[in-house]
C-alpha cells in the first residue's frame, strides 16, 4: 500500500508523439529521447534511483510551499522551431534570482557514477556535463519567459556520505556547486537543440505517427557497467535509471543473477 501511494504521487503525464525536448534530455542519446516520444511517460512499477530523487523534490514542495518569494517545481517552456523546449526548475528564489537544481550524487565514484569532485574538476577544466546543460537550459528558458537569473546552483545530497570507516573521517551529506551563469551560452544551447531536432526528424514521422528506432543506444556504454555475480556486464544506466527498459528492444537483462535483487 505504501509503495503504491508513493509511486502514485510521483506520476507525471507526458503523451506519446509530442514534439518536445526537456532540459534533462540535452545530455541524452537520441535513442532515449525517441523512446520518450514513442511511449510518452511510463509509470514506474518499482522504487528506483530515479524515484528516490523525485521523493526529495516532493519534500522540497512541502518545505517551501508557503514561501512567497520561492517557486518550487517551476515549469518553464519555450516554442522553438515547432518544438516545445521544456524544463522544471527545482527551486527559483525570486529575491536572489537563483535557480537551484537538486541532485543525489555520490562522494565516491563507483562504476561510472558522478561525484562532487568530478563535477568541480569539470568546471575547472571547462568541460561539459549533462547537469551543466540542464541548469544552463533552465536559465535560457527562464530568460525566454521574462525571468531574471543571476545565479545557478547545483545543490547535492550524497547517499554514501557519513562516516568513512576506511579513511576514518566524516563526509558531509550536502554540497553546493555554483555554475557560471553563461557556462553554456544561448548560442551553444540552440546549436545543440538544432542538432537534436535534425537527428530526431530522421527517425520520426509525426504526420503519420511513426517512429523508427536506431540500432544502438550510446547510453548503454556511456555511463559504465554493473557486474553480476557471474561476471556479466550490465549497462548501468539501463538497469538503474531507464524507465523504458521493459519495452526496449535493446534491453536484454530480464533474468539477471544479481545478489541485490531479492
Amino acid at each position: 500500500m505504501l509503495k503504491q501511494k508513493i509511486l502514485e504521487a510521483l506520476k507525471y503525464k507526458r503523451e506519446p508523439m509530442e514534439k518536445r525536448i526537456s532540459a534533462s534530455q540535452l545530455g541524452s542519446s537520441v535513442y532515449e529521447i525517441l523512446m520518450r516520444i514513442k511511449y510518452g511517460a511510463i509509470e514506474s512499477k518499482e522504487i528506483n534511483n530515479a524515484t528516490i530523487g523525485s521523493i526529495l523534490h516532493k519534500g522540497l514542495e512541502c518545505i517551501f510551499k508557503n514561501e512567497p518569494m520561492i517557486d518550487v517545481e517551476l515549469d518553464l517552456s519555450y516554442k522553438y522551431k515547432e518544438w516545445n523546449i521544456t524544463g522544471t526548475a527545482d527551486l527559483y528564489d525570486k529575491e536572489t534570482k537563483t535557480i537551484y537544481d537538486y541532485k543525489f550524487i555520490k562522494k565516491t565514484k563507483v562504476n561510472g557514477s558522478k561525484t562532487i569532485t568530478g563535477l568541480i574538476d569539470k568546471l575547472k577544466n571547462n568541460d561539459d556535463d549533462e547537469y551543466f546543460w540542464q541548469l544552463c537550459l533552465l536559465r535560457y528558458l527562464a530568460n525566454k519567459n521574462g525571468l531574471e537569473v543571476k545565479r545557478l546552483v547545483l545543490f547535492t545530497v550524497s547517499p554514501d556520505a557519513g562516516w568513512d570507516y576506511e579513511k576514518k573521517r566524516y563526509i558531509k551529506f550536502d554540497d553546493e556547486v555554483e555554475i557560471p551563469l553563461n557556462y553554456i551560452s544561448d548560442e551553444k544551447i540552440e546549436k545543440r537543440i538544432d542538432s537534436l531536432i535534425k537527428e530526431l526528424n530522421l527517425y520520426v514521422d509525426f504526420e503519420n505517427n511513426k517512429i523508427t528506432l536506431p540500432d544502438n543506444c550510446e547510453a548503454k556504454t556511456k555511463y559504465g557497467f554493473l557486474v553480476d555475480n557471474n561476471g556479466k556486464k550490465i549497462p548501468r544506466k539501463c538497469e538503474l535509471y531507464c524507465s523504458y527498459k521493459d519495452v526496449c528492444k535493446l534491453y536484454r537483462n530480464k533474468n539477471l543473477n544479481l545478489e541485490w535483487r531479492f
